[in-house]
């Protein structure tokens, strides 16, 4: 009975060991569990702390690279106003000692012719008041320019203090928010775009994503007031961004004012002096002998319309390889083409406007994208007057091709759209006016232009003279017109704004010119060149259009090129060589009669010359040491590795050329609807393109002052647009 009774107790005593092991398990279970989630969490906390000190470091680097940027941009902008401010002195000084001298010297002499033989007091008394008004007249000239400088000077100091108002305000903004708002720490990286809303919002929107990530799902009272915050702060954004703009709108216009009552007191004061002089030395003279020894007419008319004529013209320019893509009618170009600040002459270059397989290279070109793109381009420069413009039927520029058959010599064609047809939609003048010599008839009886000279004044008939070597969007015979009404242009367009003056393609590469309506009677000697730079050399895949006018005195040239591409090494030859032929081969038709004319026919003597295009030239860096680069923002490395400013400076290509300089990164090659390059998603190296600044704008000559070079974001191709607005005055010629 003992037995039974100390099984027992042993068997109670096992159950007793089992539990007590389990709940011991289960202690030691759940320490484990709290040790793992403290580890756990003091790394998330130690993470989380390197992030904060990583977002620090890389804020203070883009502060200071925002401040060295600023101090920059403000130094090349004091350069840029000190060149304007000696063009200006340059252009006053159209009364020098070549024009102004000259007629005071055929005065003197005939003077002496008049006088000599018949009165030597009287001669004497002519010539004394003649040097008494060329003392006055360099007096006069003297005051005017240091009033003229006076006014640049102030000016500049003007915009500068606006320019660090603006920083001011803006980093007090920002310093407002930030704290609040680490999230919008990317915005810093990009405030050298500060006005562009869609970059803007993108940014914004970004936020509110990130906001939506980090506090939907633990605390939702702090993603609202997140939210709220954002709000607020946009709100007081674009009260900040009103107000600033006002004050650039009203400054500006403050300027023109004063430019515009200091041109006014300029033709007073000179008028005064002309009526001072010009009854007592001039008058009898001309009386005496019957020719007009100095006519006040000559001297006021034409020196002071040249002195009111220190004209400029503001040219936009932008060009896009948009990868074989046809554009859907619902593209929107008016930020591509800043419509909000009106330029004088639009010029547009695309590359692969089609796609470059064998039938557009070898066959027929396809026109229809480019009738495509001229429809989104005149929507967006004649947006205010378009209720006219939407009659036009649609379905001329959103079918890619008409396939209508027909027989023509027994055989069958593939009927495609007509680029003179589409063309003639958009024009205010007849086309044969543009390629036309507009050079004047020369009047015998006005001593004062030269025979030969091709800028003599214009009259209202051309001579009808037109190139005939051209082949400027002509139909050939296999063409069929788009379904676009064809009707004069003359009688339809004339609620255009801006009037298309020429469109070119050859393959992929498409020059479309827009110039303002009341502009375009200034416009002659329209003509174009092609080269052919691709397979063999002889076939459009690649090579260049280049648009030749004149606008009043000023020779103007536009080259849009497509030059070789790969990023093998020794490729950068291979496009050396095609800019080489170019400028070589190039010859634009003759079209003026006038002997010796001064209408060039070749680029480089042009007055002024713009290149644009995608000349291919790309960044001598492996893909990964670029994109280490670009992630940082170091541009300078980046640009001291581009071929083609390595190129340029060795002498090699584009010698006298300029460009502007850079703040934007790559703009080749990004994947599809994306804004990665493609190198990211792409595994295979053969497939994979190293980011290069392939669309490039360069300019050639004097008188040409750069506003803006930029790009656009736009996913719709391969490729980033790259625009730049330009200044450039026109030469006043001396007759």
């Amino acid at each position: 009975m003992s037995t039974n009774k100390g099984k027992g107790l042993v068997g109670v005593s096992d159950f007793d060991m089992d539990q007590l092991n389990k709940v011991v398990q289960d202690v030691l279970n759940w320490c484990k569990n709290k040790v793992a989630e403290e580890q756990k969490y003091s790394k998330a906390m130690e993470e989380a702390f390197d992030f904060v000190c990583q977002k620090l470091r890389k804020t203070q680097e883009v502060n200071r690279l925002v401040r060295e940027r600023t101090i920059l941009l403000h130094q090349e902008t004091k350069e840029e106003m000190d060149y304007l401010e000696q063009f200006f002195k340059d252009n006053i000084k159209l009364f020098q000692n070549s024009r102004f001298d000259k007629l005071m010297e055929e005065a003197r002499i005939r003077v002496h012719q008049v006088y000599s033989t018949t009165d030597t007091h009287m001669r004497d008394e002519k010539l004394e008041e003649m040097n008494e008004f060329k003392k006055q007249w360099d007096e006069f000239k003297k005051s005017h320019e240091e009033k003229i400088s006076d006014m640049m000077n102030r000016h500049l100091r003007e915009e500068t203090e606006m320019e660090a108002g603006f920083t001011t305000e803006f980093s007090q903004l920002m310093a407002k928010y930030t704290p609040k708002m680490d999230y919008l720490e990317q915005f810093f990286k990009d405030n050298i775009k500060l006005f562009q809303n869609s970059r803007f919002d993108k940014l914004m929107e970004e936020a509110r994503i990130r906001v939506h990530q980090v506090y939907s799902t633990t605390d939702t009272h702090m993603r609202d007031e997140k939210l709220e915050e954002m709000n607020e702060f946009k709100k007081q954004w674009e009260e900040f961004k009103k107000s600033h703009e006002e004050k650039i709108s009203d400054m500006m216009n403050r300027h023109l004012r004063e430019e515009t009552e200091m041109e006014a007191g300029f033709t007073t004061e000179f008028s005064q002096l002309m009526a001072k002089y010009t009854p007592k030395e001039f008058t009898e003279i001309q009386a005496a002998s019957g020719i007009g020894v100095l006519d006040c007419a000559d001297l006021l008319g034409d020196s002071m319309s040249n002195s009111r004529d220190i004209q400029s013209l503001r040219v936009f320019t932008a060009t896009w390889n948009v990868a074989g893509k046809s554009p859907s009618s619902d593209l929107n170009l008016d930020n591509l083409l800043q419509i909000h600040r009106e330029s004088d002459i639009y010029v547009l270059g695309f590359q692969e406007i089609v796609p470059l397989n064998a039938g557009n290279v070898l066959v027929i070109e396809d026109n229809g994208s480019a009738a495509k793109w001229l429809s989104l381009i005149s929507q967006s420069l004649n947006k205010a007057t378009n209720n006219d413009y939407r009659t036009l039927k649609r379905s001329s520029t959103t079918s890619n091709s008409f396939e209508r058959k027909c027989s023509c010599s027994g055989s069958m064609f593939l009927q495609r759209t007509s680029l003179k047809a589409a063309s003639s939609n958009f024009r205010s003048e007849s086309r044969r006016k543009f390629k036309s010599c507009n050079c004047a008839t020369i009047e015998p009886e006005r001593k004062s232009y030269g025979k030969d000279s091709c800028f003599a004044r214009q009259t209202s008939e051309s001579n009808g003279y037109e190139d005939s070597s051209s082949s400027e969007e002509d139909d050939n015979t296999n063409c069929v017109a788009a379904d676009i009404s064809t009707v004069t242009p003359t009688s339809k367009n004339q609620h255009l704004r801006y009037s298309l003056i020429k469109s070119k393609q050859m393959v992929g590469i498409f020059v479309t010119i827009w110039v303002k309506k009341e502009l375009v009677p200034l416009i002659g000697h329209l003509r174009t060149s092609c080269i052919s730079r691709g397979i063999l050399g002889y076939l459009g895949n690649k090579g260049c259009i280049s648009v030749s006018m004149t606008f009043k005195q000023t020779s103007l040239c536009f080259v849009c090129s497509h030059l070789a591409s790969g990023e093998k090494e020794g490729d950068e030859l291979r496009r050396n060589s095609d800019v080489i032929a170019i400028l070589k081969s190039t010859q634009l038709p003759k079209i003026c009669k006038i002997p010796n004319a001064n209408v060039p026919d070749k680029i480089l003597d042009h007055d002024r010359v713009i290149w644009l295009g995608d000349l291919n030239y790309r960044i001598a860096l492996s893909y990964h040491d670029t994109k280490k680069l670009l992630e940082q923002n170091d541009w300078d490395a980046l640009l001291n590795k581009d071929q083609l400013k390595i190129e340029r400076e060795a002498g090699r290509v584009f010698q006298g050329w300029k460009e502007g300089r850079i703040y934007f990164p790559p703009t080749y090659r990004y994947s599809n609807n994306s804004d990665m390059y493609a190198g990211d998603t792409i595994n295979s190296k053969s497939k994979r393109r190293t980011p290069a600044w392939c669309d490039r704008i360069l300019w050639y000559g004097e008188g040409i002052y750069q506003n803006s070079y930029t790009r656009w974001d736009s996913r719709f191709s391969n490729h980033r647009p790259v625009c730049g607005t330009f200044i450039i005055f026109l030469r006043n010629q001396s007759v």
